[in-house]
């Protein structure tokens, strides 16, 4: 994760969404398979996604995330390289 935060700036806007929980969010994308409606849709509501990520303590509307979110994360992480690494690991 620390690797993953030197992308983005850490003094510039509004706070992101928890890398740890969005990066996870990708990497179950890619095992089930869903689109990125799907994976906000499961990141919202799917009690397994919210207990895998540690998403109880937020209320539903700090769940949510929506696809650009998902897709501008995703972007990073792919154009850093770090996103092959990710997945290699987890397949």
């Amino acid at each position: 994760m620390d690797d993953i935060r030197t992308l983005y700036c850490n003094n510039n806007g509004r706070p992101t969404k928890d890398l740890r929980s969005v990066t996870g969010a990708i990497i179950l994308q890619h095992l089930f398979d869903y689109t990125d409606d799907e994976t906000c849709g499961a990141f919202l509501c799917d009690n397994r996604w919210i207990e895998a990520l540690s998403l109880d303590s937020l209320r539903p509307r700090g769940r949510a995330i929506c696809p650009r979110t998902l897709w501008e994360h995703t972007n990073k992480l792919s154009q850093s390289g770090f996103l092959k690494t990710i997945l290699d690991m987890v397949n």
